[in-house]
């Protein structure tokens, strides 16, 4: 299994090259950003779900691997949400600069918009992103703002605040739901639970949720 991923990731790498080489040969990277990322930290879930045709590929667990963070595709800890992007615009962004700023996909419309001088018609729902490009192109900063997720059905959300993190595991079966709290900027692994040292941080990042969660 091992051997199967790393091809399917080096077949990815590839393909990717072969997308920028021809920009670059058709004279269009100056007029072209490039946004890579991946959707969710690495996987090591069974490649034997039946839910999906056989893919002949080995069953068993894939080797995704996030650490030093904890969790994986699927959860809310770092290691399934903090994933790199890379963006490429040659004259536009500085090559080899490093940016440790939190973003969110959903500020990729709005920062889109803001490059293509689209102004969104007031009369269609907000955009809950950001315009991220100033912060990108070196010129400026985000102010600092809440970062909000939610799982499929609601089973779990999470919302960071500053180096706070809350998860929130619903309750199943009527059992009653689970809070997780996290010092994201001291313990990036999430190694050490706060939530009952801290409980007054638990309810306010907890109310903070609901209200954000409310308007999802």
């Amino acid at each position: 299994m091992p051997r199967q991923y790393a091809a399917s990731i080096l077949h990815l790498d590839d393909s990717v090259g072969c997308i920028v080489r021809a920009i670059d040969s058709a004279g269009l990277k100056e007029q072209t950003l490039i946004v890579f990322n991946i959707d969710n930290g690495g996987s090591t879930a069974q490649n034997n779900d039946t839910q999906y045709p056989d893919d002949q590929y080995l069953n068993g667990p894939l080797t995704g691997n996030n650490l030093p963070y904890r969790g994986q595709k699927g959860a809310f800890y770092e290691g399934g949400t903090r994933v790199p992007t890379i963006a490429r615009w040659p004259g536009k962004l500085p090559a080899g600069t490093a940016c440790e700023t939190p973003v969110h996909i959903v500020d990729r419309m709005p920062t889109f918009a803001a490059l293509a001088k689209y102004s969104k018609d007031t009369a269609r729902p907000r955009w809950d992103g950001t315009n991220i490009w100033p912060l990108l192109e070196g010129t400026g900063q985000l102010q600092e703002r809440q970062i909000y997720l939610a799982g499929p059905g609601f089973q779990s959300r999470s919302l960071r605040d500053g180096s706070w993190k809350l998860i929130v595991f619903n309750g199943k079966r009527g059992s009653p739901e689970k809070n997780e709290l996290f010092n994201i900027s001291l313990d990036p692994a999430e190694k050490h639970d706060l939530s009952r040292m801290f409980l007054d941080k638990v309810i306010e990042l907890h109310t903070k949720l609901n209200v954000t969660s409310a308007s999802d």
